[in-house]
């Protein structure tokens, strides 16, 4: 008989509803079936989209099984770390495209945002976020620097 993989040992733990304290797995295993255990079933999900579709169109919506008010006060406490404290800088890496210089003054505070959150110098008007370094969570920190000023 296979020994099940973790694959197998995962989906045997969600189907079952089986605690992941009984089921030996991996880090990232567990992290995933505790942010699945904190989530909302989808009966809840279908009756909480029926309710927001059945309103007026909000001009935002957020739908989240956790505590937003907490997940704000955590960006927010972190976002204050970052503006207290100097970071290092790498050199600009190798790009697909030439440094160019920010035009004006919003493409110098976009360019400088984008040094302070990579951690990169020298980063130019053409250049391509992804191509920097940049991902999805940096991009929300980049909209709340944007927000904030």
């Amino acid at each position: 008989m296979n020994k099940p993989n973790s694959t197998s040992r995962l989906r045997l733990a969600v189907v079952l509803g089986t605690r992941p304290e009984a089921i030996k797995l991996i880090p990232a295993e567990r992290a995933f079936l505790d942010s699945l255990a904190a989530g909302i079933d989808a009966d809840s999900g279908m009756l909480a989209l029926d309710r927001v579709l059945s309103q007026a169109t909000p001009s935002v919506l957020t739908v989240s099984s956790m505590d937003l008010q907490k997940l704000q006060t955590i960006q927010d406490q972190a976002m204050a770390q970052l503006e207290s404290e100097p970071g290092v800088k790498f050199q600009r890496p190798n790009l697909s495209s030439e440094y160019s210089k920010p035009a004006d003054a919003v493409e110098q505070q976009l360019a400088d945002w984008w040094e302070e959150l990579l951690g990169v110098e020298k980063v130019g008007a053409e250049d391509d976020f992804f191509e920097v370094g940049g991902h999805s969570l940096v991009a929300v920190r980049l909209f709340a620097q944007i927000k904030k000023k």
